[in-house]
């Protein structure tokens, strides 16, 4: 930087000494042509000026005795003034024009060689010209300076031969005033041409120092002139780039939501204004964040540009197709012809999205839930018109996913019921309004309960006790489902070690709180602080669980189970289990789901499933339990096949904690049928 700016002063410095020269250069030339060009004006003025007022008769000798005489016999002092001070003039005049030609090379020597006539009359004479024209002007001059009196005539006794130059000189002086007329001229023509070739010196420096001086000056400028304009360029192409980043998904290149938001104002005021119907297809992947733990965000970005391509194939041109953020993207149908039409590209949509897509040498499904927003509706912007196709995607979900949802305006009274529920979930814990109750479990060999299951209830001040289907998906969402999880721990804990004869307790841990990193620290900590053995805690974990990332699952496993804990697979077979990794799952028991249970008896394809179940359980060396037994049938049926556990209304439903106790303490156990109780021997 100090190289640069030291040359930047030197060669303004140079510049700066260059054009210095050249000014003073032209000042020089100016001074010089102004000093030839003065000196030529003033003998040129004062010849031409001679011969043009003698050529008017006013410089004649004639006219200047004429003058004198009227001064010396003039009686009126202001006329007698007058005429004296205009013959001093044009006596000074005569005598500067002669002075000029007796002192230069132009003088009358020279007239008198240049001129052979003049030469001719002048030498006939017995004076020269010369010495006539002196001693004229000298009389006359004494004559006028001296005092006026009535008598200076008399006293000067004035001599008019003295005083006027006779005929015989009138010829020479004729010829003298017509060569002095062509002398004027000649000094003109010699003006112009010194003048012309003075201006020319001076045009021919200045085009000298504009090449020296100017030349590197417009090289420089052009250089700078090209510099900006390349700077130009450049930030404006920074600018379009910035443009283009602050409107589009770096990712996939679609428009964000900001482009989003200003094509949707757009389109609802077109729509407004010329009429016609649209939509806005809010468009969220299912189990997206799945895949992203399971096999990486490099994955997830894949699919994430696939989906980008198809739903670009799938709309038109003029729809928009834009990223919202993470997986959720959206589509601006401009044009439909009628709720068909909508529902027709939500179609499309769909099914483009779900098929297959192979990402490191593994296929994936992809699936989508989508909520609908007609426009322009009743909608009053472009915020609202995703408010509304939002809460058409809760609908769409809450109806099993990989299907879509037209808003309704009742679905706004879904969403503040769900708000409302959210806000108050915060505050459920503080305010101590959740409690636990157990659901005993059977076990089918020996009639007697030895476990339960640990399941929170939410009594709402305002609504009394809320299902846990309904508060449980909300918890979820706003992951508070972390701090209610883990106060049922804790409290489980805590009353399974206050009991006079304790049993072991299942606890769910949902997808949230297992893909928490502190997990096995949180269960460690709740174990120690309630004082409770771990061979009494078994921790539940869904399938759908369990498989989405199975190499992580398992560790995790393998860690819990290392406390001492007991594991236990949930709901199984309504997911998609390898049974390789169910193999590696330090677990203790696999739980069949209630919707197996409920067809055995009076389905056959359900009794071979259930018992496979069992089976396969047996195998690995675990424990099945069965969920939402409700008759004998059923029993009778768990039993035979060998199912170790079951639980549901037949035996006992969830109880409070002290009903729990009283329960445990009389065995107060609803009686097995007689096929158990003699299976049971």
């Amino acid at each position: 930087m100090a190289l640069t700016q030291s040359s930047l002063y030197t060669s303004g410095t140079r510049d700066q000494a260059l054009w210095m020269g050249a000014l003073i250069f032209i000042a020089a030339m100016a001074v010089v042509a102004h000093v030839v060009t003065d000196y030529m004006i003033s003998d040129q003025e004062v010849m031409s000026e001679y011969a043009t007022m003698a050529d008017q008769q006013r410089l004649t000798p004639s006219r200047v005795n004429r003058l004198v005489n009227a001064y010396v016999t003039e009686s009126n002092s202001q006329r007698r003034q007058e005429t004296r001070s205009l013959a001093l003039e044009i006596i000074d005049r005569m005598e500067a024009a002669h002075d000029i030609l007796a002192d230069t090379a132009t003088g009358a020597d020279t007239l008198v060689h240049s001129s052979p006539k003049i030469h001719q009359i002048l030498t006939a004479q017995p004076y020269t010209l010369d010495t006539k024209m002196r001693q004229f002007i000298a009389v006359n001059r004494s004559i006028l300076n001296r005092p006026w009196g009535p008598d200076i005539g008399k006293d000067l006794k004035i001599d008019t031969r003295k005083t006027t130059i006779d005929a015989s000189l009138t010829e020479p002086l004729n010829l003298l005033i017509e060569e002095m007329e062509d002398i004027g001229a000649k000094r003109i023509d010699q003006l112009k041409i010194a003048m012309m070739g003075t201006l020319a010196l001076i045009l021919s420096t200045l085009a000298a120092v504009a090449v020296f001086v100017f030349n590197p000056l417009f090289k420089r400028l052009h250089h700078q002139q090209s510099a900006l304009r390349s700077e130009i360029e450049d930030r404006f192409e920074v600018e379009q780039r910035l443009f283009y980043q602050a409107n589009h998904d770096e990712l996939t290149g679609l428009p964000n939501r900001i482009l989003f938001n200003d094509r949707l104002e757009n389109t609802l005021n077109h729509l407004r204004r010329y009429g016609g119907t649209g939509a806005v297809h809010l468009i969220d992947l299912d189990h997206f964040k799945d895949l992203n733990n399971s096999q990486g965000h490099a994955a997830g970005d894949l699919l994430l540009k696939t989906i980008s391509d198809r739903l670009h194939r799938t709309v038109r041109e003029s729809d928009t197709v834009a990223r919202l953020g993470g997986d959720e993207f959206a589509v601006i149908q401009t044009e439909a012809r009628d709720l068909d039409g909508i529902g027709s590209l939500t179609h499309s949509i769909l099914q483009n999205i779900s098929k297959a897509v192979e990402i490191d040498g593994h296929l994936v499904h992809p699936a989508a839930s989508i909520g609908i927003a007609v426009l322009p509706g009743n909608s009053t912007d472009s915020e609202q018109v995703l408010r509304d196709a939002d809460t058409a995607l809760y609908r769409a979900k809450g109806k099993g996913r990989a299907t879509y949802s037209f808003f309704e305006p009742d679905m706004h009274k879904a969403i503040k019921r769900h708000n409302a529920i959210a806000r108050d979930l915060r505050l459920a814990i503080d305010r101590q309004e959740f409690i636990l109750h157990y659901q005993p479990k059977l076990d089918v060999q020996s009639g007697r309960s030895r476990s339960s299951e640990a399941l929170i209830r939410w009594n709402q001040p305002q609504q009394g006790f809320l299902s846990p289907a309904e508060f449980i998906p909300i918890a979820e969402k706003t992951k508070l489902i972390v701090p209610i999880g883990s106060w049922v721990l804790h409290e489980a804990l805590k009353q399974v070690n206050a009991s006079p004869s304790p049993t072991k307790v299942a606890v769910n841990l949902s997808a949230v709180q297992f893909r928490e990193k502190n997990l096995v620290e949180l269960v460690r900590d709740a174990l120690v602080e309630t004082t409770t053995p771990p061979e009494f805690l078994e921790l539940e974990i869904t399938e759908t669980v369990a498989m989405d990332n199975a190499e992580d699952a398992a560790s995790v496993f393998r860690k819990l189970s290392k406390l001492g804990v007991s594991l236990a697979i949930d709901v199984f077979g309504t997911g998609y289990s390898s049974l390789s990794y169910l193999k590696q799952f330090p677990v203790q028991r696999i739980k069949i789901d209630k919707a197996f249970v409920d067809d055995v008896v009076v389905d056959e394809s359900a009794d071979a499933l259930v018992q496979a179940v069992v089976t396969l359980g047996h195998s690995f060396g675990m424990e099945v339990t069965a969920e939402g037994v409700e008759t004998s049938e059923q029993l009778t049926f768990l039993s035979n096949i060998g199912c170790d556990e079951i639980q549901g209304y037949l035996h006992s439903k969830p109880l409070a904690a002290n009903q729990y106790r009283q329960f445990l303490q009389t065995e107060n156990i609803a009686a097995p049928p007689e096929t158990i109780v003699a299976a049971a021997q």
